[in-house]
């Protein structure tokens, strides 16, 4: 998942305009199902001329709405971002009419907190293969701005014109092969990503790493005008991962892919050393599961620690506490915090 100020790509794209390229890609948001998503990409039918450009950008500034949509019972938008993202046939079916979708560029951006991916992001999303097709990025506010920052216009305009340029060349090139060099530096960032699997919701989240890895290179040869992918090309991409795996496992490397118990968890993060007691621990997960945090009735959940603390009045109250800090956890080098 993308994520950083959406601005400044709307005003390269508005260079481009000016440039005189074909309509650039629309950026909309607010897609509730994948039928909308395969509409806006239809082929042509006896219904109508289907979509000329076959170029979409669904753009979610609100990613955790995207998500909730996707939750909802019979939703196909998971589906068919993940079909999206292999570049299978997209076809969705109604009682109306049938609309499919072929030889389309699809391409989703989404901005979301830590907080709202971990409580919105279920584990059959998760381990179906919804998470895995993005590229999660971590970004953070490095500076305060009382009166704001701007690119100024003339700057902006000459990146939209090498970009345009770039864009250009690359539409002339066919068949993108790798140099021997970057053929075996491949091989070894291959093996490398091949035999990274940390197992479980982090493991699962990062299923895809080499094909992702492989599309990043593509792209650095192709936004350097080369006609080839070099050493250079298979290093950038190759960093690049690297931060995005880092992202991830800040990300999701605590998560245990159980929505009651991550809620949990990130409520005993934020208590710090007083710890949560037990009713307030059933509060902050909705109290919908009682059986599973009453020490009475059901094991907490894992990774957490338990003390006793005695009341002013005498009695003995059980509180839990975090045995994992949330400054523990890694973070992805390049952030702040």
């Amino acid at each position: 998942m993308g994520v950083g100020p959406p601005w400044l790509g709307w005003r390269l794209a508005d260079a481009l305009r000016r440039r005189g390229q074909r309509r650039p890609i629309s950026g909309v948001g607010g897609f509730n199902s994948g039928e909308a998503v395969a509409d806006a990409l239809r082929d042509p039918s006896d219904v109508d001329n289907g979509t000329e450009d076959k170029r979409l950008l669904v753009y979610e500034p609100e990613f955790a709405r995207l998500l909730k949509a996707a939750a909802r019972d019979g939703s196909t938008l998971s589906m068919l971002l993940r079909d999206g993202w292999d570049g299978r046939r997209l076809e969705t079916r109604s009682r109306a009419k049938v609309v499919v979708a072929t030889g389309y560029h699809l391409v989703t951006l989404g901005h979301v907190t830590v907080e709202e991916l971990r409580s919105r992001l279920t584990d059959t999303e998760t381990y179906g293969g919804f998470a895995n097709r993005f590229l999660w990025v971590c970004v953070q506010r490095s500076k305060r701005l009382p009166d704001g920052g701007n690119v100024p216009d003339a700057l902006a305009r000459r990146w939209g014109l090498a970009l345009a340029a770039t864009i250009d060349q690359a539409r002339g090139v066919g068949m993108v092969n790798r140099t021997k060099a970057a053929t075996e530096r491949w091989a070894e960032v291959y093996n490398t990503l091949g035999d990274d699997d940390p197992g479980g919701l982090l493991g699962a989240v990062l299923a895809r790493a080499e094909p992702m890895a492989l599309r990043l290179s593509l792209l650095y040869a192709l936004l350097d005008g080369s006609r080839a992918i070099d050493v250079e090309h298979a290093e950038a991409a190759w960093a690049l991962w690297r931060y995005a795996r880092d992202s991830a496992a800040y990300v999701f490397g605590d998560a245990t892919g159980n929505g009651v118990a991550d809620r949990l968890r990130t409520a005993l993060h934020r208590a710090g050393p007083e710890g949560v007691g037990c009713t307030n621990s059933i509060s902050q997960c909705g109290g919908l599961i009682w059986a599973e945090l009453n020490p009475w009735r059901g094991p907490a959940p894992r990774r957490h620690g338990r003390r006793w603390r005695e009341q002013p009045d005498g009695r003995a109250a059980l509180r839990r506490q975090a045995s994992v800090r949330a400054g523990d956890l890694k973070r992805p080098v390049g952030t702040r915090g």
